[in-house]
């Protein structure tokens, strides 16, 4: 089965989003236990945050 259009740019935009944020920036975080607030910061600005939130309850 493909894949509509907008979930592969969808897709292909937040992984580029999380590619930005290099192994070296999640073990640092890991290691000092620290909330990952710039990752949240552009996963939000970028607007897909909405899209990890369920519109219901699992």
């Amino acid at each position: 089965m493909q894949e509509a259009q907008h979930v592969t740019d969808i897709r292909e935009s937040v992984k580029a989003i999380c590619a930005s944020f290099g192994e070296s920036y999640w073990q640092k975080l890991d290691k000092q236990s620290e909330y990952p607030t710039a990752f949240v910061k552009e996963i939000t600005d970028s607007g897909f945050l909405g899209c990890l939130i369920p519109k219901r309850p699992l």
